[in-house]
């Protein structure tokens, strides 16, 4: 549903929308040239989470029937999109922990924070891009899998490189949560001319794996690896192994030496 103004007269310029605090059951975008927000963008970069309510009235002129909508043309993209198709399992490099899931995808108009939580070596896939179009792009990957539960992914993106000991260095987005079939989760950011940049598609059960996962990358013409980079796997500092003391052997105690039984004193005479 699009709600705009259709004349900007003072008379038409005035709607109110029905909302609530709760959570959007589908991503809803608002743009505002005149506020400098030209790109459509969620709702949550603007006032939070938010959940719009409408009700739309109406008849058709000329009795019954029901108006056939008109469909939007869709628009064809100046470049193809990157096509990744893959699969995490136990072959692949770990790092340590993985990112915290909000909820919420960061995009291009308003990015989230870095998070981290404690889960152990986590399998993952990392893919190396690079910005040659000669300008600033809004990229956006997306993500569909069948992989559901104990099979969850995740993904992420890192400006110039990922490091698998510290997740929160270089970050720039993620998709917020995992996604599910049929609804898949969207993330965007914004890549300067000439930056590299990395995907890592990571699985979210230690050692679980996913056999299957799509990644569709929009925005950029080329300057991809189709397959995954091999990037460092992470190490932990070992804790180190106590020596054991070694247990002195006891001397033995020596035995007395036996002292010769002195003769008798000859008893002296009497006067």
């Amino acid at each position: 549903m699009e709600v705009l103004s259709p004349d900007q007269t003072a008379e038409h310029n005035f709607f109110i929308i029905g909302s609530n605090p709760d959570l959007e059951t589908g991503l809803s975008y608002l743009s505002a040239p005149d506020c400098g927000n030209l790109v459509p963008s969620p709702v949550e970069c603007f006032l939070g989470p938010m959940h719009y309510v409408f009700n739309v009235n109406g008849s058709c002129t000329g009795g019954g029937g029901t108006p056939t909508p008109t469909p939007s043309p869709t628009a064809t993209p100046s470049c193809p999109p990157t096509v990744i198709a893959a699969s995490i399992d136990n072959t692949d490099p770990t790092q340590i922990d993985r990112l915290f899931r909000d909820g919420f995808p960061d995009f291009c108009a308003c990015a989230g924070t870095c998070f981290t939580v404690a889960a152990g070596a986590i399998h993952y896939d990392a893919y190396t891009f690079t910005n040659t179009t000669g300008s600033t792009q809004c990229v956006t990957v997306d993500i569909n899998t069948d992989c559901q539960g104990s099979n969850f992914i995740f993904t992420a993106a890192y400006l110039g490189t990922f490091d698998p000991n510290n997740l929160c260095a270089n970050w720039i987005a993620d998709e917020g949560q995992s996604p599910v079939p049929g609804n898949t989760t969207p993330f965007s950011f914004n890549i300067e001319d000439g930056q590299t940049f990395v995907l890592v598609v990571s699985e979210v059960t230690a050692g679980a794996g996913c056999p299957s996962y799509t990644m569709t990358v929009s925005g950029l013409c080329g300057g991809a690896t189709p397959t995954p980079t091999p990037t460092a796997t992470a190490t932990q500092t070992p804790t180190p192994t106590s020596t054991p003391s070694v247990t002195p052997t006891p001397r033995p105690t020596p035995s007395p030496r036996p002292r010769p039984t002195p003769p008798p004193r000859p008893t002296p005479p009497t006067f």
